[in-house]
């Protein structure tokens, strides 16, 4: 069975962003990369990227604090997050986290 148009269309998403984490950001098979978004379906497509390019993504809550992100980034050893613009105000634990730095 053929690929639909919609089907089609992910596919090529995921295929440039993954390409993009590799080739602009340096993720290597096994780097671990942050998912942040709100609970809905398109969270899910999000880490699609993420894990074709080898990294493992590690999901968040959306009502998640700074503090709270940052020790789930530090014990991760997260160096980018994947983050809905909606949410960027509590990914403030980029500036103090050791890891963290996208």
């Amino acid at each position: 069975m053929a690929a639909g148009a919609p089907t089609r269309t992910l596919r090529d998403w995921t295929n440039r962003i993954a390409h993009a984490l590799v080739e602009d950001f340096g993720v290597k098979p096994g780097n671990r990369v942050l998912v942040r978004s709100a609970n809905n379906p398109r969270m899910s497509p999000a880490g699609w990227p993420a894990t074709k390019a080898g990294a493992v993504v590690v999901n968040t809550m959306p009502m998640l604090r700074a503090g709270e992100l940052a020790k789930i980034v530090d014990k991760a050893e997260i160096a980018l997050a994947l983050c809905d613009t909606r949410l960027m105000d509590a990914g403030g634990c980029a500036k103090n986290s050791r890891f963290l730095k996208r």
